[in-house]
């Protein structure tokens, strides 16, 4: 469901209309029912919301999933009757984070196979939740996982980040061979088992024109090319530090099969540009795949049926095709990040 009173609740019923979804998974929503059917007869989306409980998940492909009936579970929250769209409110705080606790309960105990998240709005989270970063932060912590590594996917490009939410000034301390290596070592396992084999890594460099040699920076030198020297040594077929201004482009073209971007923004900005809304975001190092739309809550939208779901149908999509292989892989991410996590990398 994501933020109630965000875009949420519409992208994801709208998403559930594509027909091509239905070829490749049993979609079932989390969320508040309140809320759905409440955007569903103002949209005039035309569904039928049912109520599934949690043992009617071992069952799902028996619930019968013709045109116009969705399936949802009901996460029991606060009251959401009287909320606003694009309103924030602690009460929509407490239905989002009841929404995500469910879903990674669900995925826990093997009941889905994979969770494809709508939006959520941070500053509406700290109503109530002083100390929540992110949905990533949040999914690592609930699932003991070693690590939760973020993902970008537009079509052929995928972009993998040494770093997510820490204020640029912070991060050179990021910026260090051993957290690139282990990084390096984590996307070959991760891409090999998305099906992608002797995945084809790139590194985005941190400064201008990759330093020059050292003229604006050394990080290249002494970081970064020492980095991608010892994963070659062990095998990984990964190339850089190559310009920022360039690498992304060359992935594009098929170059290259990831890339790893420092920074927060250096990624986000490289995918955005060529299509915001194709663009999906994916959380690997979990016992599950989490996807999710590449955009926000959208506030100054929300509740007027006009917000486009492409994001979303990409999200659930792209969920759907790597669930199947991505558990079978996972006890073995899992060791390796672990192994990588006590060598000495710092994230």
């Amino acid at each position: 469901m994501g933020d109630p009173v965000g875009i949420g609740p519409e992208i994801v019923l709208k998403a559930l209309k594509h027909r091509e979804i239905y070829d490749l998974c049993y979609p079932v929503v989390v969320g508040d029912p309140v809320v759905f059917r409440k955007i569903n007869e103002k949209c005039g989306l035309g569904f039928n919301i049912n109520i599934v409980e949690e043992g009617d998940l071992r069952r799902v492909r028996e619930l019968g999933f013709e045109s116009g009936e969705a399936y949802l579970v009901d996460i029991k929250g606060p009251d959401l009757s009287d909320i606003e769209f694009g309103v924030m409110s602690v009460k929509a705080a407490e239905a989002t984070y009841l929404t995500l606790a469910k879903s990674v309960e669900l995925a826990m105990k093997g009941l889905i196979d994979a969770v494809a998240t709508a939006p959520i709005n941070k500053q509406e989270m700290h109503l109530k939740y002083k100390d929540f970063i992110g949905h990533t932060e949040f999914l690592q912590q609930a699932t003991g996982a070693p690590i939760a590594l973020t993902m970008f996917q537009l079509e052929n490009m995928r972009v993998f980040f040494l770093t997510r939410h820490v204020a640029l000034r912070d991060i050179f301390k990021y910026v260090k061979k051993e957290n690139i290596l282990v990084m390096l070592r984590v996307m070959n396992v991760v891409l090999n088992a998305l099906g992608v084999k002797n995945p084809r890594i790139a590194v985005a460099a941190l400064n201008p024109h990759a330093s020059d040699g050292g003229l604006f920076g050394d990080e290249e030198l002494t970081e970064i090319q020492p980095a991608v020297e010892e994963a070659k040594r062990e095998g990984i077929n990964v190339e850089g530090p190559i310009p920022a201004d360039s690498v992304f482009w060359q992935g594009r073209q098929g170059k290259y099969d990831a890339i790893l971007s420092l920074y927060h923004d250096q990624g986000h900005i490289a995918t955005k540009t060529v299509d915001l809304y194709k663009t999906v975001s994916v959380t690997l190092g979990l016992p599950f795949i989490r996807t999710s739309p590449d955009h926000g809550t959208v506030y100054s939208r929300a509740g007027k049926c006009t917000s486009s779901e492409v994001s979303m149908k990409e999200s659930i999509i792209l969920a759907a095709k790597y669930a199947r292989s991505w558990r079978e892989a996972w006890g073995r991410i899992k060791d390796i990040v672990s192994t990588a996590l006590t060598s000495g990398a710092d994230y």
